[in-house]
C-alpha cells in the first residue's frame, strides 16, 4: 500500500541531559484487543492497570495466542501479584464472557505456570524467587468458557514490589487522559537493520524513556527522559523547557506505521531516525 509521511510542524532548539531512572510501571499491551477498531481503548490491556476490576481486558478471538505484555522503566523485583480474572463490567459479564484459566508468566529467561479459580475476586500469585524483568508476557492457556461469549477476559493485574504496589486506582487518571493516544503508547526502536540501538517509549503517563546503546563499545550509553504530548493532532516530546515536533507516517488505511525524529539544525542529539515498533504489530 502507499504510505505517506506527515508532518506534524513545530520547529524549536533540543537540549538533553542524562538521568536516573525510577522504576516505573510505563504501558500494558495486548496483540489480540475486542473491538479495537470501533471502540479504541474499550477493552484494552492498559484497563488491567487501573485498580477497578469494571474495566478491563478481553481477546478479539478466544483467546488462543492471545499475549498481554506490561513494560517497566527498567528490570524491576516483583515478588506478588493480585490477578482478577473475567468481565466484571456488569453483573452479568462475567458468566457471559470467558474467564482465562490457565496461563504463563514469563519473565526474561524463565517460565511460570499460573492456574485461576474461576471466581470474581483478586487472587495472589507469589514469586520465590522475585520476577527480575524489565518486561512480564502473560500467555493464555485456557479459560472456563462462557455462556454467551467466547472472548476471554481479564478484570485486573496489581504488581507488588514489597509492600509497594507498582500500579492501581492513581493509573487511572493516566489511563483516562491516554485514550485517544493509545496508538503512540509502545516501544519504538531505531538503528541498523540488524541492530537496532535506539529505543524510545511512550508511557501511560505523559513520559517517554529513551536508551541509545552504541555500536562501539568505546561509547557509552545514553538514557534520558522526558515528557510527551499529543497537541490538536501533533505528536510532541519535550526536551527541558522546548517542546519539539514528531512527524508520523501512516499506510493508505490510516494506521500508524513508523514515526520520525527530526535532526535540530546546530544542535546535536541521538534521537533523530525513523522509528517502527518493536512489537512488530499495533494493539491497544
Amino acid at each position: 500500500m502507499r504510505k505517506t509521511w506527515v508532518l506534524l510542524t513545530v520547529s524549536f532548539i533540543l537540549g538533553w541531559s542524562a538521568i536516573s531512572v525510577a522504576q516505573e510501571l510505563l504501558y500494558a499491551r495486548s496483540n489480540s484487543d475486542l473491538k479495537v477498531k470501533k471502540k479504541p481503548g474499550h477493552f484494552s490491556a492498559l484497563n488491567l492497570l487501573d485498580g477497578d476490576p469494571r474495566t478491563g481486558w478481553c481477546s478479539a478471538g478466544t483467546g488462543q495466542g492471545a499475549q498481554i505484555e506490561v513494560i517497566f522503566s527498567e528490570k524491576i523485583n516483583i515478588d506478588r501479584m493480585l490477578i482478577t480474572t473475567g468481565n466484571q463490567s456488569t453483573k452479568n459479564s462475567f458468566k457471559k464472557f470467558s474467564r482465562v484459566r490457565e496461563m504463563k508468566v514469563a519473565e526474561s529467561d524463565m517460565m511460570h505456570e499460573v492456574e485461576l479459580k474461576d471466581i470474581t475476586g483478586p487472587q495472589k500469585l507469589n514469586f520465590d524467587p522475585p520476577i527480575d524483568s524489565r518486561s512480564v508476557v502473560f500467555k493464555l492457556k485456557a479459560g472456563f468458557r462462557g455462556t454467551g461469549k467466547r472472548h476471554s477476559c481479564l478484570a485486573d493485574i496489581i504488581f507488588y514490589r514489597g509492600k509497594r504496589a507498582l500500579n492501581g486506582k492513581k493509573f487511572k487518571v493516566h489511563i483516562r487522559k491516554q485514550k485517544k493516544n493509545l496508538e503512540f503508547i509502545d516501544t519504538w526502536v531505531c538503528g541498523p537493520e540488524y541492530a537496532k540501538n535506539r529505543e524510545l517509549i511512550f508511557g501511560v503517563k505523559g513520559i517517554y524513556y529513551f536508551t541509545y546503546v552504541p555500536t562501539d563499545p568505546m561509547e557509552q550509553p545514553v538514557l534520558l527522559k522526558g515528557a510527551w504530548r499529543v497537541k490538536g493532532k501533533q505528536l510532541e516530546i519535550k526536551a527541558k523547557k522546548i517542546w519539539v515536533a514528531i512527524e508520523i507516517r501512516r499506510d493508505d488505511a490510516g494506521v500508524l506505521e513508523q514515526i520520525k525524529v527530526k535532526e535540530v539544525d546546530g544542535v546535536e542529539h541521538g534521537l533523530f531516525g525513523v522509528y517502527t515498533r518493536k512489537s512488530g504489530q499495533q494493539a491497544y
